[in-house]
Formats: C-alpha cells, structure tokens, sequence
C-alpha cells in the first residue's frame, strides 16, 4: 500500500501507522464485501466478485490517487462500484441472440 497515503490517513485520525494500516484493510473489506452482493452474475459468486473488488481497492491506493482529506469508505465505494460495473459490462453477454419478437 502506498505509505505516503497511510501517513497521512494516520495524521488526519491521530492514529498509529499500524491502527491506520488496520482500519483502511477493514475499511477495503468492507466495501468489498457490501457490493459482492449487488455486483454478482452468472458463475462469479459472491466470494469472486468480493475477492475482484478487494484487488480495485488496493489498486486505486497502491496508486495513490485518494486523498486523505476525504472519507475513505465513501471513495472506495464509488470506485470499487464503478470498476465493478465495469468488470460485469466486460465479461457478462448472452450466449444466444436475443428473441427477434
């Protein structure tokens, strides 16, 4: 993870690095494991769509393009969401052609 973001995380919540690194993980695993949910479809279950949202949360903070000053959950939300949108339009079509009614 970029320590960089880290430091200043702890900065901004007078936290210790480690009670910092602590609470972005749990935060991460949070967003992930609220979104496998709506985000499921065909034969990616729960736990690999979860698993796909976790990797675009640490993604976008190895980065570095978050910025400390704003609430963590609700960035990762909107990112992970959107990549998660993304990954479904990618890989999600129909095996046969529509109904030609």
């Amino acid at each position: 993870m970029n320590d960089k973001i880290v430091r200043r995380y702890a900065a901004q919540r007078g936290l210790s690095h480690e009670e910092a690194t602590t609470e972005i993980v749990e935060t991460m695993q949070l967003v992930a494991s609220n979104l496998a949910g709506a985000h499921q479809f065909g034969y990616h279950d729960r736990e690999d769509v979860e698993q796909q949202g976790l990797l675009h949360a640490w993604e976008v903070l190895v980065k570095g393009s978050y910025d400390p000053a704003q609430p963590l959950k609700n960035f990762l939300l909107v990112h992970v969401s959107n990549r998660l949108k993304n990954d479904t339009r990618r890989h999600y079509w129909r095996s046969e052609a529509p109904c030609s009614c």
